[in-house]
């Protein structure tokens, strides 16, 4: 006898996964998923995995403040309300933007995404690529090759400077009339 243990949701109900680590190529990310999800109700999920440096584990820095060290979960924290503060306030038409889900957690960002993905039944998971190849490729590794090869689910890599999506705005006909977005 099968035995359904979980009912699927929808896939526009299902979150899209958005890793953040604060580059380029992570906010082109984010730009691009809430490009594609305007309009659709489909709720993004942005994740920032706080893991040591290797110049100084347990604390991220910060340029002029009094305290340049504290906790790292603590000053990842305020950078990620800073940095979507930042860009609503760059893109107050991004509505997927201001009503997105922010988590916060500790480890080695390739697993604990993989992990959050499962966890949250996230739809796919977009995420920023740095393009790395030869000796940095080798010693620095990638996490976005990482989570496309042990993902579940589909994974989109974006580089830096992507072109966006064209925004679509339906017409009263029903067919799609494309207008650029800037």
């Amino acid at each position: 006898m099968l035995e359904i243990i979980d009912t699927p949701q929808p896939l526009n109900r299902r979150p899209i996964l958005v890793p953040v680590d604060f580059s380029e190529c992570s906010v082109s990310a984010l730009l691009y998923a809430c490009q594609l999800v305007e309009g659709t109700h489909t709720p993004l999920l942005i994740l920032h995995v706080v893991h040591d440096s290797p110049g100084k584990p347990g604390v991220y820095r910060r340029t002029n403040e009094d305290h340049p060290s504290r906790p790292m979960v603590d000053i990842a924290d305020e950078m990620l309300d800073e940095l979507l503060t930042r860009l609503c306030g760059k893109y107050p038409d991004l509505t997927a933007l201001r009503t997105a889900r922010t988590r916060l957690i500790q480890g080695l960002p390739g697993a604990r995404i993989i992990e959050i993905a499962v966890q949250e039944r996230a739809a796919m998971i977009l995420m920023g690529t740095h393009g790395r190849s030869g000796i940095a490729h080798f010693l620095q590794g990638s996490v976005s090759e990482y989570v496309s090869k042990h993902a579940r689910v589909p994974v989109t890599t974006v580089r830096e400077k992507v072109v966006m999506p064209v925004k679509l705005n339906l017409d009263t006909s029903g067919y799609a009339v494309g207008s650029g977005v800037q």
